[in-house]
């Protein structure tokens, strides 16, 4: 529902910026205590809920009362689930993920060195888990920063 309300909120202006950043808290809040990060459920249907969020993000992530600091937080919450060992995602929400995290690192209101580190921590994520674990882990991450770094690749350069 998040990138609807702010579609209608592009066309005719209604949200404050309070209210604008409080969506992204609560999304924020939402991402992370959000257990069941299954794709497609055999029998039900689509639960996507990571990808979801992921879509909320990019959809709040162009608006311009979002703040570098709160494009951040929105950057951490990715790679908050993105580096997971628990599932491995199988449904492009590492394309998902990258949708959002492009838009964020377009809008070049998070510095430089912060953007560094964030990616360092992906690429380094503690493996912490049994072998299972660790490759699942180590394919999340590598299949989200290669999607970043396709998507990235397209985008035209900023001066």
């Amino acid at each position: 529902m998040l990138p609807v309300a702010v579609y209608m909120h592009k066309q005719t202006p209604f949200l404050q910026k309070d209210e604008l950043q409080a969506m992204n808290t609560k999304l924020i809040q939402y991402l992370d205590l959000e257990a069941d990060l299954r794709g497609y459920v055999e029998g039900r249907g689509w639960a996507h809920a990571a990808a979801h969020a992921a879509d909320g993000f990019e959809s709040l992530a162009g608006l311009e009362p979002m703040t570098g600091s709160d494009l951040l937080r929105m950057l951490e919450a990715i790679r908050n689930k993105v580096c997971i060992g628990s599932y491995l995602y199988m449904n492009d929400e590492d394309e998902r993920f990258a949708n959002a995290a492009t838009v964020i690192l377009m809008r070049n209101a998070v510095a430089d060195d912060d953007i560094a580190d964030w990616i360092s921590k992906i690429a380094r994520a503690p493996l912490a888990g049994s072998m299972t674990e660790n490759e699942t882990l180590r394919a999340n991450t590598k299949h989200f920063l290669r999607s970043l770094y396709f998507k990235m690749l397209k985008e035209p350069a900023v001066a």
